[in-house]
């Protein structure tokens, strides 16, 4: 029967000495690691950050009274530089001269969840709502002269991920 040699510990582990040499490193390092960390990002903010020549003026848009936007969901601007902001809220999409003074709010009936605006090359508006599932495009009075899209039609389907390719989700408009 072999015989066991009792092993002191002493042999195999660091004395304490050598156990705070460790810990004091190792918070060395953990400082030297916070103050790189909380330098650098405003280091390389303020390198990243483009100059974009944009002046910030408060409440320029004039909404008419107890109005405000809900969820902006796309701003587009004319020829003529009207502004066209389509947003969520009672009047879905409404216009504003360059000066940010209300012109009007465009067939608040025919939309239900706002999500984005484009102005071609003609001023036609086009708008696409995720809501009905249709984009419209809107002659420069507000009229509806094309639809596409059925109201409600993807309401009757299952929403799989093949069928989530058909939401509208934006419109371009070229100049051919």
């Amino acid at each position: 029967m072999p015989t066991s040699r009792r092993v002191h510990r002493d042999q195999f582990s660091p004395s304490i000495d050598e156990h705070r040499g460790t810990i004091a490193r190792l918070c060395l390092w953990a400082l030297l690691l916070l103050a790189f960390l909380s330098l650098t990002p405003a280091q390389n903010a303020a390198a990243a950050a483009p100059n974009v020549n944009y002046i910030v003026v408060p409440d320029f848009f004039q909404l008419p009274a107890g109005e405000s936007f809900v969820e902006v969901a796309g701003i587009a601007i004319s020829a003529k530089g009207h502004i066209y902001v389509f947003h969520r809220g009672k009047h879905p999409l409404i216009e504003f001269d360059p000066a940010g003074k209300f012109v009007r709010s465009i067939a608040d009936d025919l939309f239900v969840t706002a999500h984005d605006v484009r102005v071609d090359l003609d001023d036609n508006i086009w708008t696409v709502d995720v809501g009905s599932h249709v984009v419209l495009k809107l002659s420069p009075e507000g009229r509806v002269l094309l639809a596409l899209g059925r109201c409600g039609f993807l309401a009757t389907m299952y929403l799989t991920s093949i069928s989530l390719l058909m939401l509208p989700s934006t419109v371009a408009a070229t100049s051919t």
